[in-house]
C-alpha cells in the first residue's frame, strides 16, 4: 500500500467580493475533479480528505475518507467527528440496493434494509444511488470554476469557497492531489457568520490517495 500526498505551496488570501445563488451551490464532497474511470485506472482503493484553515495546525477541521471496491464504487463513507461509518451495498449492475451503519472497526452492521418503512428506504436508496452517481461521473475540468460549501464548526468554517489547483501540480488530470479554497461569499443561514467568529477567507484541501498493490 502506499500513499500519493502532494504538498500545498503558499498563497494569498483573497478577498471576498463575489455573490452566489445559494439553492445552486452544494457542499463539497472530494470528487470535484476525480471520476471512477481515475480511481480504476490508478487502482485507487480510499480517498481521505482534510480541510485545513491553519497549515502550522496540527489536525485539520475537516477530515472525511471513502473507500471504493474493485468496480470503483464507494461501499464506505466515513463522515468527520463521528465514531461510525456509512456503508453501502450493490447489484451486479451497480446500483445502489442497500444501505446502513457500521461501527469503524467494521463490526454490527446495520442495514437499512431491514427497517420497516419499505416505501422511505427505497426512496433514500434511489437518492443516494443517483448521488453516487454522479460523485462518480461528474468531473470537472482544471479550467472550470468550482464553487462549493465548506462547513465545519469545529474551526467555524461555513462559506462558499471557489476551488483551484496547487500551483505547479504535475499529475492533472490523472490526480488532482492538492486544492486551494478562498471565500466567495457566506450561506444567509450561516450561524457562524451570526456569531462573534468569522470563517476563514483561505483554505488548503489535501487529498491522500490510497493505493491497494
Amino acid at each position: 500500500m502506499r500513499i500519493i500526498l502532494i504538498l500545498a505551496a503558499l498563497f494569498t488570501v483573497q478577498e471576498v467580493g463575489a455573490e452566489v445563488e445559494e439553492q445552486e451551490i452544494p457542499s463539497f464532497n472530494g470528487f470535484e475533479f476525480i471520476d471512477q474511470r481515475q480511481i480504476l485506472k490508478n487502482k485507487i482503493s480510499q480517498i481521505h480528505v482534510a480541510v485545513f484553515d491553519d497549515l502550522d495546525a496540527e489536525h485539520s477541521c475537516i477530515a472525511f475518507a471513502y473507500e471504493f471496491d474493485s468496480k470503483g464504487q464507494i461501499i464506505k463513507y466515513i463522515p468527520p467527528m463521528v465514531g461510525t461509518s456509512m456503508v453501502y451495498k450493490y447489484e451486479n449492475s451497480g446500483d445502489l440496493i442497500d444501505y446502513g451503519w457500521d461501527n469503524r472497526d467494521g463490526s454490527d452492521y446495520l442495514w437499512f434494509s431491514t427497517r420497516e418503512d419499505y416505501d422511505r428506504f427505497e426512496e433514500e436508496v434511489k437518492k443516494m444511488d443517483a448521488e453516487h452517481k454522479d460523485f462518480l461521473t461528474t468531473k470537472r475540468s482544471k479550467d472550470d470554476k468550482v464553487i462549493k460549501r465548506i462547513s465545519s464548526f469545529c474551526a467555524n468554517i461555513d462559506g462558499y469557497y471557489e476551488l483551484s489547483f496547487a500551483e505547479g501540480h504535475m499529475d492533472y488530470p490523472q490526480l488532482a492531489g492538492t486544492l486551494y479554497a478562498h471565500l466567495v461569499d457566506t450561506p444567509n443561514d450561516s450561524l457562524v457568520s451570526k456569531s462573534r467568529f468569522k470563517t476563514p477567507g483561505f483554505l488548503t484541501v489535501f487529498i491522500n490517495y490510497i493505493v491497494e498493490q
